[in-house]
């Protein structure tokens, strides 16, 4: 169980990493756009992966696991 546990706390880790890393993406992205409509298309999708992350990182608390703060090194 204690395995199960662990291996559910990495995977949401490097979900959480992932999702961080294309919020920044798409920040870069709405800060480059020249149309408005697209600047605002990009900052919608960061804000809703920053909430995922953040929800993910609820379930890894959860799981007693150590929620994260920042995204991965290629981030």
């Amino acid at each position: 169980m204690m395995q199960d546990r662990e291996h559910a706390v990495d995977t949401l880790t490097g979900l959480i990493e992932a999702t961080r890393d294309s919020a920044e993406g798409y920040t870069k992205a709405a800060e480059l756009a020249r149309n408005p409509r697209f600047k605002a298309i990009f900052l919608e999708r960061a804000e809703a992966r920053r909430r995922l992350s953040q929800e993910l990182n609820g379930e890894v608390s959860s799981l007693g696991g150590q929620p994260i703060d920042d995204g991965s090194i290629l981030g």
